[in-house]
C-alpha cells in the first residue's frame, strides 16, 4: 500500500514537470509562433513551481537569477515535517526512520498485537491488559480463557437477568449455564413490594441482589443502606453509591468494573443513559440497564397522579424514572401528600392513619405524611403550623426513609394544652433530596390543621451569586461579607481596610488576600494577628484533624509548659458554637516531644488558656477547654526538645446549649439568656451586645400597643429580639391562663416566665428573682424589690444600665410619688414605667378591700406597694405591723419606727440610708401632702418634707416662665411642689430665678462666681473634667468639677461598700490611687456610676467595658479596673502583670471595703500606709 502511493506519488510530480514544460514553452513564444529567446525561470516573474513564492532570491529553489528550475530540491520523508506513511508518525518519530536522512517511513516492523495499542481480539481489553497476552512480544491477543456464561457480561438465557448474582439461573460467577431452572422470579425482581414497607426489589434493604427470594429486613442496617460512607468516597447508600448494587447490599466497595447504570453507556439502547434517566436503572449500582416489561409510572409520558407534572424530573414524586408511582408512597399502602414551598396545606388529622409515632410523640393520634422533595442547597426548612387555621396541637417529625424510623433527623413536639395550637420546626443544612414530613397528634386527639413548609435560602454571603453586583462573591471576598453568615453583599460606604487599596499597616502588602492581616475583604484592619508578617494558618472549619510539620514554622512563641526558642506551626481555629474542645498532638502521625497549647489573642502570652506536652511515657500534648465560647482561638503546635517535625493536630469539639440557652452569664454583664439584650432567640449562640439596640430594648414602643421593650411587651420574647411586633396567638405567659396548672397566671407573677412574651410557662429551675439570694450583693433580693428583676421569673438580678423607672428616684409621671413601692403605677422596682394601670390596683383605688377597715398602701399590712394588687393580709403579720418591737430602738411598727417604710414592710431594722424623706412614701410632715406634692419638696433627692421656701414658683399659682403652663405637676419645668423654679436648673437667687447650668455668677449655686474668662459648664467653672480611658499623673488642679466622697489609706479598711456608693451619688465616679505627699495621682480613670457600680460578680474574671475602661466590682471580693482588653486574674484582687502599670485593684469583703491591694505595678500594699485611695463624684456643682 505504502509502495503504491509512492509510484503515484513519482508519477504525478513527473506528469506535473511535462505540463509545466509546455506551458513555459508556449508562454514563451511570439504571436507568430516563432521561437524567441528563453528567459531562465529564477528571473521570469512568474510562480512556476506554484509554491507561492517568485524568482531569485526569493523562492528557495532558486541558487541564482540563471537558475532555469525553481523547483524547490525535496527534503528527504524522516525530515520533511510530513506523515508521508500516513501512520500517525512523523519525521524521526516514526518507527520507519534510521536518521534524518532517510528517504522511506514506510519501512518499520509491524507491532505485536500485545503493544500494538489495538483491541485484536475485540474483547474490550487492549495489550497487557488482555488475559491472552503474555508479555508485550506476544503476537496473538486472543488466546484467553473463554468466560463463563454466569461471568461473560452477556444475557445468555434472555430472562432479562445478566450474570452472577444478578441471574436467578447463576450459582457462582464460575457456573457455565445461565439457564433458571424455575420462571418463578426472586422477590427482589418481581417488580412488587412484598415485605409492604414500601420498597420494591433493589431499593428494598432486605435485598442484596435481584436473585435474592425475599425482601425481608434484617435487624441490622446493610452497608448500603445504614446512611453512611462506608467506603469514604463521598457517595452514601444505594441509590447513588456505585459499590451498591442493591440496597441490601453489605459492602460499599467500587467493583473493578463499572455497573451498567453508571457507566456512562448506553447499555441497552433505549436512547436513555444510567441512573437516574433509564427506566431499567433502580441505582447507580444497578448492574442491568434493561427496562423492565411493563413501562414504570415515572417513564410513561402520562400524569398518573394527575397533579400537573409528567414523569422524573419533572414530577416530584418521582425518584428516577424507574420508579413506579407518581404519586409520592411512605408505603406501598400509604401516600404521601406532595408539597412545595410556601404553600398552605389544610385538613383534618382524622382523615390520616396510626401506623406511626415520632421520637417526640404522636402515639394514639392520627398522622398525615407530606413529601417534599428539596432540589437546591439552602440554609434550612422551616415547618410551621403557626398558622390562623390551625386547631391542632402537634408532633411534628421528618425521616428521609417514610417507614423507616432510624432515619429520622428531628423531632418537635409543641407544649400541650396551653391554649395554643402552634408548632414551628427547624432543620438547619438539609441536604438535597427527599423528605417525609408527619403531622402528628400531640394529645391523642385529632383536629383540623394548618401546615406550611418554607425554604430558608442560603445567606447572600454563601449562596455563590454576586448579589451587589460588584464583581465580587460571598465571604471572604465580597467586603460587604463580615461573614459566611451574612445575608447582606451591600459594600459599606467606607470601605474596610482589607479592601481600600491602601497598606494601612506599612507591611508592603495591600489588602485581602495579600496582606495576612486581613483574613476577609470585610476586615477592618490589617493588622497581623500573630505580630508583623507572622503567618497562621487556618484550621478547616470541615475537619477533624490536620497534618502538619513544625520544620520551616516560626521561631516567635512559647507556651506555658514548653516550647522556648523552638520552632512552631500556629492555627486559627473559628469556633462557630459553645463547645467543649479538645485538641490534640497524641496521635502515631506526631513525633515525640510536640506540645499544644492555646490562646484567644495571637500574640498575647497572658491569653493562654491550656498547654500541655503529654506524659514521660508519650511526651505528646493534649489539652481540654471547656465551655468555649463561639469566637476564635489560635492553637500553637510547639516543639519541646529537637528540631521538631511531622504532627497530626485532631479536634473533638462537643457541642453545649447555645450561649443564650444555658442559664449562665456568658459575657459577664449580670445578664443571663432571655434576659440578656444580646440574645435574639434560643438558638443565638452567643450574649455578645450589638451595638445597636435591638427593637425589644430600644426604649421605643416600636409597634404601638402601649408596651414597650422586653420584658412587658407581648412580641418580646428576648431582650435582644429584633421585632416588637405581637404573635398572631397569645403568649402563654400573657394569655390570661394558669398553662401549667401551679396556680400563679402569666407574668410577672409566674415564676416560669421571663417575659410577657415567653412561650411557656413551664419552670425552668429556680430564677435569680425568685431564690431568696441577694444575687447582685446591692442589698435588695429578689422581686419585686431589686430592680434588676423584671419579674418572678427573672433570671437574673443584675441590674440594667439605665435604671427603671421605678427605681431612677425621678418621679418620672409627675404624680408626686417616686419609684417602687410608692408610686401606684410600680408594681415592682425593675418595672419599668411610673405611668398608672387602667383600673388602679387594689393597694390605691381608696377602697377597703379586705374589709380591715385599713385602706390602701402605704397603712394596710396586706399592701407591699401601692401597686399591688391584693390587700389580703399576711397569715403572720410583718415586723412593720406585728406589735412588737424587734429591733429594740424603743419604736414600734410603721410609721414609729424609722426602719420601717410602710405597714408592710418585713423588716424594722435600718438597713444602710433610708430614702430621702421627699422620696419615702411618707408623709414625713404629717401636713397631708408626701413627697413631691408636698411644698417642702424640691426635687425627690431632697431630705426634709418641712422647709417650706418663701415664694416657691411652683406652687405660687403663678406662670413665672411665661411658657403657658403654671406650676408643679402641669409645669416641666418643676421637679416638685417645692421646687423654687419653673425651669429646670434654675434657682431663686435674690428673688430671681437664675441660670444655675451656665450662669458664671451663679455657677451650680446661687453666687458662686467662676473666675475670670473661665466659663460655666454643666454647673462647673470650667466644666466637669471628663476623659476617656485610663490616665497617669494627674494633678488635683485639673479635676475640675470633682468632690471627693472617699478616701483613706490603702491600709484602712471597714468602710462599708453601701456607704461609699451612697456617699458617691453623682451622675459619674472616678476612682484613684497615689504614694502618699505625691502631688499627681499615678492612676485614676473614670466613667458613669452606675457602670462603675456594676456588679460583676465573685470568684471570676468577668469584667464590664465602659469608657475606655475595663471595670469589675464586687461587694464581697474586689474593686477596680485595668486597661482595655488586657485580661485579669483576680484572687481575690487582680495579680495579672500585663500591662500592669494600667491596674488597680481594692479587696472587699463581707460588704466591706478592705486593704488594698495594688496601685499600678506596685502590689502588695493590703497593709500599707504609704499609698492613698480615693473616690470622687460629680455631684459638686448640680443644682
Amino acid at each position: 500500500m505504502n509502495k503504491v502511493n509512492g509510484s503515484f506519488w513519482m508519477l504525478s510530480f513527473a506528469v506535473c514537470l511535462l505540463v509545466a514544460c509546455g506551458s513555459s514553452t508556449g508562454s514563451s513564444s511570439g504571436s507568430d509562433g516563432s521561437v524567441g529567446p528563453q528567459v531562465p525561470e529564477c528571473q521570469d516573474g512568474e510562480d512556476n513551481d506554484r509554491d507561492g513564492v517568485i524568482d531569485h532570491p526569493a523562492d528557495p529553489g532558486c541558487m541564482s537569477p540563471d537558475d532555469t528550475d525553481e523547483t524547490d530540491e525535496r527534503a528527504p520523508q524522516c525530515t520533511d515535517g510530513l506523515d508521508n506513511d500516513e501512520d500517525g508518525q512523523i519525521d524521526l518519530d516514526d518507527r520507519g526512520c534510521t536518521n534524518r536522512d532517510d528517504d522511506d517511513e514506510s519501512d518499520e516492523a509491524p507491532l505485536s498485537q500485545c503493544r500494538n495499542g489495538l483491541d485484536d481480539d475485540e474483547d474490550g481489553d487492549i495489550d497487557l491488559d488482555d488475559d491472552g497476552c503474555v508479555n508485550a512480544a506476544d503476537d496473538d491477543e486472543s488466546d484467553e480463557p473463554q468466560p463463563s456464561q454466569c461471568d461473560d457480561g452477556l444475557d445468555n438465557d434472555n430472562d432479562g437477568f445478566i450474570d452472577f448474582p444478578a441471574d436467578p439461573g447463576c450459582g457462582s460467577a464460575f457456573d457455565s449455564d445461565e439457564t433458571d431452572d424455575n420462571r418463578i422470579l426472586p422477590q427482589c425482581a418481581d417488580e412488587r413490594d412484598n415485605d409492604g414497607d414500601g420498597l420494591f426489589d433493589l431499593a428494598d434493604p432486605g435485598c442484596s441482589s435481584v436473585a435474592d427470594p425475599r425482601e425481608q429486613n434484617t435487624e441490622e442496617q446493610p452497608a448500603c443502606s445504614n446512611g453512611l460512607d462506608d467506603d469514604g468516597d463521598g457517595l452514601v447508600d444505594f441509590p447513588l453509591e456505585p459499590g451498591c448494587s442493591a440496597a441490601g447490599d453489605d459492602d460499599e466497595q467500587d467493583g473493578a468494573r463499572q455497573p451498567a447504570c453508571g457507566n456512562g453507556l448506553d447499555d441497552d439502547n433505549d436512547g436513555e443513559i444510567d441512573y437516574p434517566l433509564d427506566p431499567g436503572c433502580m441505582g447507580v449500582g444497578d448492574m442491568d440497564e434493561t427496562d423492565p416489561m411493563t413501562s414504570t409510572a415515572c417513564s410513561d409520558n402520562l400524569d398518573n397522579d394527575r397533579d400537573g407534572e409528567i414523569d422524573y424530573p419533572a414530577d416530584p414524586g418521582c425518584v428516577s424514572r424507574a420508579d413506579r408511582n407518581e404519586q409520592a408512597q411512605c408505603t406501598a399502602r400509604i401516600n404521601a401528600v406532595e408539597v412545595r414551598t410556601g404553600q398552605v396545606y389544610r385538613g383534618d388529622s382524622g382523615s390520616g392513619q396510626f401506623n406511626f409515632e415520632g421520637s417526640c410523640g404522636g402515639r394514639g393520634a392520627a398522622e398525615l405524611v407530606f413529601y417534599y422533595r428539596l432540589t437546591n442547597e439552602v440554609e434550612a426548612l422551616e415547618i410551621t403550623t403557626e398558622l390562623p387555621d390551625n386547631q391542632l396541637e402537634t408532633a411534628i417529625y421528618v425521616r428521609r426513609n417514610c417507614a423507616d424510623e432510624a432515619t429520622e433527623l428531628v423531632c418537635q413536639r409543641e407544649p400541650l394544652n396551653d391554649g395554643v395550637a402552634a408548632n414551628s420546626l427547624r432543620l438547619d443544612e438539609p441536604i438535597v433530596g427527599d423528605y417525609y414530613i408527619f403531622i402528628d397528634g400531640a394529645t391523642g386527639q385529632n383536629g383540623a390543621f394548618a401546615v406550611q413548609v418554607n425554604e430558608v435560602p442560603l445567606a447572600q454571603c454563601r449562596n455563590g451569586i454576586d448579589d451587589d453586583d460588584d464583581g465580587r462573591t460571598d465571604y471572604p471576598i465580597d467586603p460587604g461579607c463580615l461573614s459566611l453568615s451574612d445575608r447582606d453583599e451591600t459594600d459599606p460606604e467606607q470601605l474596610p481596610a482589607c479592601f481600600d487599596g491602601m497598606d494601612n499597616d506599612a507591611d508592603g502588602l495591600v489588602d485581602y488576600p495579600l496582606d495576612i492581616g486581613c483574613r476577609a475583604a470585610s476586615d477592618s484592619d490589617e493588622i497581623d494577628s500573630c505580630g508583623q508578617g507572622i503567618a497562621f494558618d487556618d484550621f478547616p472549619s470541615d475537619e477533624l484533624f490536620v497534618d502538619g510539620n513544625t520544620d520551616g514554622g516560626t521561631n516567635q512563641f512559647q507556651g506555658g509548659c514548653g516550647g522556648d526558642n523552638r520552632v512552631e506551626r500556629i492555627y486559627r481555629y473559628v469556633n462557630t458554637f459553645n463547645a467543649n474542645l479538645t485538641f490534640s498532638v497524641n496521635n502515631e502521625e506526631t513525633i515525640a516531644n510536640t506540645l499544644v497549647y492555646a490562646r484567644t489573642s495571637c500574640a498575647s502570652a497572658q491569653t493562654e488558656i491550656a498547654c500541655d506536652t503529654g506524659d514521660r511515657e508519650n511526651p505528646k500534648g493534649t489539652i481540654e477547654l471547656t465551655n468555649v465560647a463561639p469566637g476564635e482561638l489560635f492553637v500553637f503546635v510547639d516543639t519541646g526538645i529537637g528540631i521538631g517535625g511531622a504532627f497530626r493536630l485532631t479536634v473533638n469539639a462537643e457541642r453545649l446549649p447555645p450561649g443564650c440557652s444555658d442559664a449562665r452569664d456568658n459575657d459577664g454583664d449580670g445578664s443571663i439568656d432571655q434576659d440578656d439584650v444580646g440574645c435574639s432567640g434560643p438558638d443565638d449562640e452567643d450574649e455578645v451586645d450589638d451595638e445597636v439596640a435591638p427593637a425589644c430594648a430600644d426604649g421605643i414602643d416600636n409597634d404601638g400597643d402601649g408596651l414597650v421593650d422586653f420584658p412587658v411587651e407581648l412580641g418580646c420574647n428576648y431582650r435582644g429580639g429584633d421585632s416588637e411586633e405581637d404573635p398572631m396567638q397569645l403568649p402563654a405567659c400573657g394569655d390570661g391562663l394558669d398553662n401549667d396548672d401551679d396556680g400563679v397566671i402569666d407574668f410577672p407573677d409566674e415564676p416560669g416566665c421571663i417575659s410577657r412574651g415567653d412561650t411557656d410557662e413551664a419552670n425552668q429551675g429556680r430564677p435569680e428573682c425568685n431564690n431568696r439570694i441577694d444575687d447582685d450583693e446591692d442589698g435588695l433580693t429578689d422581686y419585686p424589690l431589686d430592680p434588676g428583676c423584671g419579674g418572678v421569673g427573672d433570671l437574673s438580678e443584675g441590674d440594667p444600665p439605665t435604671p427603671p423607672q421605678c427605681a431612677d428616684e425621678v418621679d418620672n409621671d409627675r404624680n408626686g410619688l417616686v419609684d417602687f413601692p410608692f408610686d401606684p403605677g410600680c408594681r415592682a422596682a425593675g418595672d419599668s414605667t411610673e405611668e398608672p394601670l387602667d383600673m388602679p390596683a387594689a393597694c390605691s383605688d381608696d377602697i377597703d378591700n379586705d374589709d380591715d377597715g385599713i385602706v390602701d398602701f402605704p397603712r394596710e399590712p396586706g399592701c407591699a406597694s401601692a401597686g399591688d394588687t391584693d390587700e389580703a393580709d399576711p397569715n403572720f403579720p410583718t415586723q412593720c405591723s406585728d406589735g412588737r418591737d424587734n429591733d429594740n430602738n424603743g419604736r414600734i411598727d410603721w410609721p414609729d419606727d424609722p426602719g420601717c417604710r410602710f405597714a408592710a414592710d418585713t423588716r424594722e431594722q435600718l438597713q444602710g440610708n433610708p430614702p430621702k424623706r421627699c422620696a419615702d412614701g411618707v408623709d414625713n410632715d404629717d401636713d397631708g401632702l408626701v413627697d413631691l406634692a408636698d411644698s417642702g419638696c424640691q426635687n425627690a433627692r431632697d431630705n426634709d418634707e418641712t422647709d417650706v421656701f418663701a415664694d416657691n414658683h411652683c406652687s405660687d399659682g403663678i406662670d413665672n416662665d411665661a411658657d403657658g403652663l403654671i406650676d408643679w405637676p402641669v409645669d416641666d419645668g418643676c421637679e416638685a411642689q417645692g421646687a423654687q423654679c419653673e425651669q429646670l436648673g434654675h434657682g431663686l437667687c435674690d428673688g430671681e430665678c437664675r441660670d444655675l447650668i451656665s450662669d458664671a455668677n451663679h455657677c451650680g449655686a446661687c453666687n458662686r462666681t467662676c473666675e475670670a474668662d473661665v466659663e460655666c459648664i454643666d454647673g462647673f467653672c470650667g466644666g466637669l473634667y471628663v476623659f476617656e480611658g485610663i490616665q497617669q499623673n494627674i494633678s488635683d488642679d485639673i479635676l475640675g468639677g470633682w468632690e471627693t466622697c472617699h478616701n483613706d489609706l490603702y491600709g484602712d479598711g471597714n468602710t462599708m461598700v453601701q456607704q461609699l456608693q451612697d456617699n458617691c451619688d453623682g451622675a459619674y465616679v472616678m476612682l484613684g490611687c497615689r504614694q502618699v505627699g505625691s502631688p499627681t495621682w499615678q492612676l485614676i480613670a473614670m466613667g458613669e456610676r452606675n457602670a462603675v457600680f456594676t456588679n460583676t460578680g465573685d470568684r471570676g474574671n468577668n469584667l464590664n467595658s465602659h469608657n475606655g475602661v475595663d471595670w469589675y466590682f464586687s461587694t464581697s471580693y474586689s474593686i477596680g479596673f485595668v486597661a482595655p482588653n488586657s485580661g485579669v486574674s483576680r484572687n481575690s484582687c487582680d495579680t495579672a502583670n500585663n500591662q500592669s502599670e494600667f491596674r488597680l485593684c481594692w479587696h472587699t469583703s463581707g460588704g466591706r471595703l478592705n486593704g488594698g491591694y495594688r496601685c499600678g505595678a506596685r502590689t502588695g500594699l493590703n497593709g500599707s500606709r504609704d499609698y492613698e485611695r480615693r473616690v470622687w463624684t460629680s455631684a459638686v456643682g448640680q443644682p
